[in-house]
């Protein structure tokens, strides 16, 4: 069994940080020798938080692993946001859990692979925005912005981010040998999980969903037939999608309520928090 949790965004809130301990007492519980727990990022909202959160999952008895989010990157004291992932590797590590975007873990048989995601401005649609409003993220006329935008330093475009992180999802899947294969990521591999029809979401919503995930990665994730299901957080909301054999899903937590999905290679079941 896989579980499957995201945007615990533990310490922000006190409500969700019982619905946290709440959820991390059930896997606990629940979690044996042959299961899976995955962490799909926005684990906490600094390094202390993340630290403790990982720490609830300490008595689960199965392999952990985990991937960061948006929120978990977010600079501090100046430390430039990619360096702040490859630090988040160590400390997934130290507290049991395994670091995805390290490299590829194999349990039960299944080859488990993952990575943050980024964007690359791909799930925009066409509501005649410039590109350099992508580039700031901040909606034209209304000072909307995207959180990143204050709070994310990389040394390279969201584009080169994109990329790098989507070659390595790939190269990963390539040495995995198992003929099953579950992924972890944070931002969303499908434009088509967001809401549709598109006409229905107010405009500047539309603008803010370019940053919510990359088509490019839905593209590799697509062409290997091992994938069977793709697990996201990052839009707070319950969503699911079958494309053929391959099932997508994004986990319903939000900042106040948490949900723990359970997938058992052909099912998934929610429990709310």
């Amino acid at each position: 069994m896989f579980y499957i949790t995201s945007d615990l965004h533990y310490s922000l809130d006190r409500q969700g940080d019982a619905a946290t301990r709440a959820l991390a007492d059930a896997a606990n519980r629940l979690g044996t020798p042959e299961d899976v727990l995955c962490l799909a990022g926005d684990i906490g909202a600094d390094q202390d938080s993340i630290e403790a959160c990982l720490e609830l999952f300490a008595a689960f008895p199965g392999a952990k692993c985990a991937v960061a989010g948006n929120h978990d990157i977010w600079s501090e004291a100046g430390e430039d946001s990619w360096s702040r992932l490859n630090r988040l590797s160590d400390i997934f590590r130290l507290h049991g859990f395994h670091a995805l975007e390290d490299g590829s873990l194999v349990h039960q048989g299944w080859g488990i692979c993952g990575t943050m995601g980024w964007y690359d401005y791909s799930f925009r649609d066409d509501i005649n925005v410039p590109d350099e409003a992508y580039r700031t993220k901040i909606y034209p006329g209304s000072g909307d912005m995207w959180g990143d935008a204050l709070h994310v330093n990389w040394p390279y475009t969201d584009e080169g981010v994109c990329n790098r992180l989507a070659r390595k999802l790939k190269a990963d899947l390539t040495e995995l040998k198992t003929e099953r294969v579950f992924v972890v990521m944070h931002h969303l591999p499908l434009k088509n999980l967001l809401v549709h029809p598109r006409i229905l979401v107010p405009r500047n919503w539309r603008f803010l969903n370019a940053f919510l995930g990359s088509e490019e990665f839905g593209r590799i994730l697509r062409a290997d037939p091992r994938v069977r299901c793709v697990a996201s957080g990052h839009i707070h909301l319950n969503r699911t999608k079958r494309l053929g054999d391959q099932l997508y899903l994004t986990v319903g937590s939000d900042y106040e309520r948490k949900q723990l999905v359970a997938y058992n290679g052909k099912n998934i079941e929610y429990l709310n928090f």
